[in-house]
């Protein structure tokens, strides 16, 4: 990775995560590096810093679980 930005892209059918292959839902905000599917996990673990997220409904956070609000900005 050369320090490309990931774009974010949605996906009306479920895309596989080129690095680990998890599946990414339809409709769920995907990261694309070189072209290819990547989860947010895989994108942070990269070293990616993905940029400020929005849900519609309330978040956990990965590291501390506290429950990030619907609406708020999340990393």
């Amino acid at each position: 990775a050369d320090g490309a930005k990931p774009s974010v892209k949605t996906s009306s059918k479920p895309v596989a995560c080129r690095k680990c292959n998890k599946e990414i839902p339809s409709g769920m905000p995907f990261y694309e590096v070189d072209h290819a599917p990547k989860c947010r996990e895989c994108c942070i673990a990269d070293n990616f810093k993905p940029a400020a997220q929005t849900s519609s409904r309330p978040v956990p956070c990965k590291k501390c679980h506290k429950d990030i609000p619907a609406g708020t900005p999340f990393y």
